[in-house]
């Protein structure tokens, strides 16, 4: 008696415990009737230019980065015709891969030497780049309301940096800083700031 005792109460708490587990998505392959057009005038809707408000990163002690601008998104940026759809009850993710192949972005950094009691910008574009982007759906009786949940770099790939105004020294010097800016902390910036971007753009795509 004692042990079907335990074992119904054990059958009653894995029951409780399956009601508040989170359920996996499912895969839907069908689209909301208004993507397709949605997804056209999104990158249409991307602003030119778009500021990063980065504050003051230090360097070596030596350099600070101030506020740096992304220039020319919204040219040559294309989707990938692949994309993957997932479902939680009445709402949907999509995930989709952005990419450029032509210099889609450029990116202004303005910085400070204290050592050499030098101030300037940095310029570096980027030759090819990759962003998976994440969009949520959630279907109301008159309309689909779309938000941007996540952008994701991929693959950064810069071309050479050029710092005008300044002896070759000078350049070299600020050059492997930046560049090491670059490669560690560009990517994790750019997720941070770059939903806004297309979340705006949603808005704007709007019927």
């Amino acid at each position: 008696m004692l042990k079907k005792s335990v074992l119904a109460a054990a059958l009653g708490f894995l029951a409780l415990a399956s009601a508040h587990v989170t359920p996996e998505p499912e895969d839907c392959p069908e689209l909301p009737a208004d993507w397709t057009k949605r997804r056209d005038n999104m990158l249409a809707h991307l602003p030119e230019r778009y500021n990063l408000d980065i504050g003051i990163i230090a360097v070596l002690n030596q350099v600070e980065f101030g506020n740096a601008t992304l220039t020319n998104m919204s040219q040559n940026l294309e989707l990938d015709s692949a994309f993957s759809t997932f479902c939680y009850g009445d709402k949907r993710l999509i995930v989709i891969g952005i990419r450029c192949r032509h210099e889609c972005l450029r990116l202004t950094l303005s910085w400070s030497h204290a050592g050499l009691g030098l101030s300037g910008e940095a310029v570096s574009s980027f030759r090819e780049l990759e962003l998976q982007a994440e969009v949520a759906v959630t279907e109301t009786e008159d309309r689909n309301v779309y938000d941007v949940i996540k952008v994701t770099p991929r693959k950064l790939k810069p071309r050479a940096l050029q710092i005008p105004g300044f002896s070759w020294w000078v350049t070299y010097a600020i050059k492997v800083i930046v560049d090491l800016f670059l490669n560690r902390a560009l990517p994790e910036l750019l997720g941070k700031n770059l939903p806004a971007a297309f979340r705006h753009a949603i808005e704007q795509s709007s019927p």
